[in-house]
């Protein structure tokens, strides 16, 4: 599309999948569009964006691939690392160029994009937590499983090669958003220009004064993309809730999920169930029916979906790990990652009397830290000449 004067003064790229980044991107253009901001979000030409897209776009080609053979995905990892071939931010940067558009700075939701060669300013997202080379390795069976395999060893590639590329950026860049302060203090014992970013979202008011449940038993959540997720740990959570006794709750797992995880639930009878994944909009309208949010990650960079449940009022559970323990505060429970009965200790402990009390807690600390206004000045702070 022709873009229209005036030229941008922030672009904020790149979106090219549905992921957390994309949402980090089009989150920052809308918090920043509202601030009185004049901003271009980038995106793919076949990213697939939520409803509601409400700043000016610019569809821009970019021939990522994402390589399923291994001698392409080695090629491709070689590249991050030593980039010798013109990179999307240069490419993006002589388009706006040659129509006469510069902006002030570029905003890039991925070390992957950052390019050195590029003059106008970059500030870079910092993503992964823990920083070093072990933490980059930890996750590898995770990704890819620790068996020999193709898929194995496109992990430790995809990990190692994402460790040479986010430090590349994060040295280079003119600043690096730090998704929390235990990745910013990482980042500046190692000289890195950083600065606390939490991301944000939409957050909407609810009543002060919430309705009486419909229930007495407690509405629980579980959502994600893919249920079967290995990081996601759904499994692991319906385990642990079959080993409790309390069975006074009702659970919701939105996503979509395999016979096998259906079956484990069966097996606990376990009175949930099973939407299969729904579109964001009506996501986020069940979000609003339910008390508790449970999260069994232990990967995640950030955690917007957490974010998104204490936005629409759910008490959340969560584990008591960087940067899950950021986001919850004391808006809900957290629980040591490898208990299982430390997680039912959690979930338990917010049955009581004063659920409303904490729901708005919950809601009252996303508008606090993570709205839309409060990324706005952040990121307004961050990217100051």
């Amino acid at each position: 599309m022709a873009l229209s004067q005036p030229p941008p003064q922030i672009a904020i790229a790149y979106v090219w999948n549905d992921n957390g980044m994309a949402t980090w991107c089009y989150e920052a253009a809308h918090a920043l569009a509202e601030a009185g901001q004049e901003v271009l979000l980038v995106c793919s030409d076949d990213a697939q964006l939520p409803q509601g897209i409400s700043v000016p776009l610019l569809r821009f080609g970019s021939g990522y691939v994402s390589p399923k053979r291994l001698l392409q995905k080695l090629k491709h990892e070689i590249h991050r690392v030593v980039p010798g071939e013109s990179t999307l931010l240069r490419q993006l940067d002589t388009r706006l160029a040659a129509e006469g558009r510069s902006p002030r700075v570029y905003l890039l939701n991925s070390s992957e994009f950052f390019d050195p060669t590029v003059k106008i300013p970059q500030a870079v997202v910092g993503w992964g937590y823990p920083t070093g080379i072990a933490g980059y390795l930890g996750k590898i069976g995770t990704y890819g499983g620790l068996r020999p395999s193709v898929s194995g060893i496109r992990a430790a590639m995809d990990q190692i090669g994402w460790y040479f590329k986010d430090w590349r950026a994060y040295r280079g860049a003119n600043r690096t958003l730090a998704v929390s302060q235990r990745m910013h203090a990482d980042l500046q014992k190692s000289g890195v220009r950083s600065v606390v970013v939490h991301p944000g979202t939409q957050v909407r008011t609810i009543d002060e004064t919430p309705a009486e449940p419909t229930t007495a038993e407690p509405r629980l959540l579980i959502a994600a993309a893919d249920l079967d997720d290995p990081r996601k740990r759904v499994g692991w959570m319906l385990a642990a809730l079959g080993a409790a006794p309390v069975r006074n709750y009702r659970l919701t797992l939105v996503g979509r999920f395999s016979p096998a995880l259906k079956a484990l639930a069966d097996s606990h009878k376990l009175p949930c169930n099973f939407t299969g994944r729904l579109p964001r909009d009506r996501v986020q309208a069940l979000m609003r029916e339910q008390d508790l949010f449970l999260f069994g990650s232990r990967l995640d960079d950030w955690g917007y979906v957490l974010i998104e449940a204490m936005a629409a009022g759910l008490a959340v559970v969560a584990a008591n790990l960087s940067p899950f323990d950021e986001i919850v505060g004391s808006a809900g429970s957290l629980y040591q990652w490898n208990s299982q009965g430390a997680f039912n200790d959690s979930v338990t402990s917010l049955f009581d009397d004063n659920l409303p009390a904490k729901k708005r807690a919950a809601h009252e600390r996303a508008e606090r830290l993570f709205s839309r206004p409060a990324f706005a000045r952040s990121l307004m702070v961050a990217i100051a000449p």
